[in-house]
């Protein structure tokens, strides 16, 4: 049964498989859909707002500054 998505699931999730070194960085939409319940959007959205969160920063600060210079690096790649 999936669980409910919440930034500090989705948070909690992409922490357990990147702490994997040997997995790929990304997730693929099987593996959202299996643990969540939805789509690759609503997974992002939450991840996104879980590595703002001051609470979840303050909780998990190597992962959430780990996943914030992923995705500020994926920004700078689009410019």
């Amino acid at each position: 049964m999936p669980q409910k998505l919440t930034p500090r699931s989705a948070l909690l999730f992409e922490a357990a498989l990147f702490q994997q070194w040997h997995r790929p960085s990304t997730r693929t939409p099987d593996e959202i859909r299996d643990q969540f319940g939805c789509t690759e959007t609503p997974y992002f959205q939450a991840l996104n707002a879980a590595i703002d969160d001051p609470d979840l920063i303050a909780e998990f600060p190597i992962q959430t500054r780990a996943l914030r210079e992923r995705r500020a690096s994926r920004m700078r790649q689009r410019k």
